[in-house]
């Protein structure tokens, strides 16, 4: 036992429930540090844990109708499954980890995620994130922007396979119309031949 807390007695702590956590308008009390990009409007509830921050992310899965099927170790490694609303995230153990969450849910019932650009998906998942979210620090702010900084320079590598299987089936389609139209043509065979993709 240390020294200096002999004889001291701790006190129990009393979590409110969500319903009765008060909203404090404007930005977070608590006092900050860095650029002034960090002094964004973002919502504050007095006395919000972690256990809350995790039963949010469940209550917003059984609203939504998500499933998660999968938990993993690494932010990097959450994703979402927009064809089945499945979602793979870390345990909720802290507030990057419901960012990161939220924002996986975000993939499956934000605005603009059947565009064909990643940057658009992840940001409007993003935004459906902060939307949603009981407490928007500053820390998850940045881990938003980090993400959006990374996406940012791989998105033109990964949206490249699905621009060139969007291709592939619109060319096909010309071969389907003309047979459905009885009009002739040549054999045609689709085939990767890296002469003119740019």
């Amino acid at each position: 036992m240390n020294p200096s807390t002999k004889g001291t007695r701790r006190r129990a702590v009393h979590t409110p429930t969500l319903s009765r956590l008060p909203m404090i308008a404007g930005p977070d009390p608590r006092p900050r540090s860095g650029s002034p990009k960090t002094a964004l409007k973002m919502p504050y509830i007095k006395g919000l844990t972690t256990k809350d921050l995790r039963q949010h992310v469940l209550d917003l899965r059984n609203k939504h109708g998500v499933t998660v099927y999968a938990w993993c170790r690494r932010l990097s490694q959450c994703h979402a499954l927009t064809d089945r609303d499945e979602i793979r995230i870390v345990p909720v153990a802290s507030r990057i980890a419901y960012a990161a969450a939220l924002h996986e849910v975000g993939h499956l019932r934000g605005r603009h995620q059947r565009s064909s650009s990643t940057l658009v998906r992840e940001r409007w998942a993003w935004e459906w994130a902060r939307a949603n979210a009981l407490i928007w620090t500053p820390a998850m702010e940045n881990s938003a922007r980090k993400a959006m900084k990374w996406y940012a320079l791989h998105a033109a590598r990964i949206d490249r396979p699905a621009r060139l299987k969007h291709a592939a089936y619109h060319e096909a389609g010309h071969a389907v119309i003309a047979r459905v139209l009885g009009l002739l043509g040549g054999a045609a065979t689709i085939a990767a031949n890296h002469i003119f993709q740019s």
